[in-house]
């Protein structure tokens, strides 16, 4: 059996290399059988929230479909190979290359465009601040921006809690990756997925949470929120200062009698509409 390979590589040193490959291996292994394989087998299970590799010759169960291990097997559909930076490669490895690529930063921009073996697809980790665009990274690079990731402290705590590959599928911030995977895993592995989608085949697990929608979701909106306004005394919704609340703790709070609201306008605590009084040319004061 023919294995589909992609291959991670990072721009640089320290751009969270490792943490696409494992989070790719988890996407891809909830619709196929995938290996995760990396050079070192120790950190890479760290990174998982597993234990002691034992024997790193030999394969360890990540999860449901997803093993580890040092080098690749015929046991698996995909195979994520965790291959440290661009300019450790001697050769263009077969199958799909994958360049991470974090900011964007210049210096990487720079590894990218220097390096003679062309990348198929970069994945951005994009950082708060930055100047160049993705749009900046496509054009000097002449190579697709595949998947955005956000770098946020979610990720950060999700794998030192230990819990990247229960939490993985639930992280907006990989959810451009996610989708990514899923559709290059649907593209060549057509039957593989329609089996992992009929009800039948995964009785035990739930089905996968859906992604929220980045233009009705923001990451700094509480969910807890009241996002409509509340209607008191009408049915129109109104400004708290309309329903005269507003005034009545000003006065209190500035010890004012002139304007302070009555016993029984403070009771029925609703907008108070009065109609004009004859022989004025002005609406009556609250």
């Amino acid at each position: 059996m023919t294995a589909q390979t992609i291959t991670v590589v990072g721009a640089r040193g320290g751009t969270g290399t490792s943490t696409i490959a494992a989070a790719a291996a988890l996407f891809a292994a909830r619709i196929v059988a995938t290996e995760l394989v990396a050079r070192d087998v120790d950190s890479a299970a760290a990174l998982l929230g597993l234990g002691a590799t034992g024997d790193p010759d030999e394969p360890m169960d990540v999860a449901d479909r997803l093993t580890l291990a040092l080098t690749a097997t015929d046991a698996a559909s995909v195979v994520v190979l965790d291959a440290g930076r661009l300019d450790q490669l001697d050769h263009r490895p077969t199958g799909l290359l994958l360049v991470v690529l974090r900011g964007p930063c210049y210096l990487g921009l720079r590894s990218i465009v220097n390096n003679a073996l062309r990348p198929d697809g970069i994945v951005v980790l994009s950082e708060t601040g930055r100047s160049l665009t993705l749009r900046d990274v496509q054009d000097v690079c002449g190579v697709p921006v595949v998947a955005q990731v956000h770098v946020s402290a979610h990720v950060a705590r999700t794998i030192d809690a230990g819990l990247l590959v229960t939490r993985s599928h639930a992280l907006r911030e990989l959810a451009g990756l996610h989708q990514y995977v899923d559709t290059l895993v649907s593209v060549t592995n057509p039957v593989a997925v329609s089996r992992s989608r009929h009800p039948s085949a995964r009785p035990h697990q739930p089905s996968p949470e859906p992604f929220p929608s980045p233009s009705t979701v923001s990451p700094h909106l509480d969910p807890s929120t009241r996002t409509t306004r509340p209607k008191i005394g009408t049915d129109m919704p109104v400004a708290l200062s309309a329903t005269g609340r507003a005034l009545f703790v000003l006065s209190r709070s500035q010890g004012c009698t002139r304007h302070s609201l009555s016993k029984r306008n403070h009771r029925r605590d609703c907008a108070e509409h009065r109609e004009v009084e004859y022989g004025r040319d002005r609406v009556l004061r609250r």
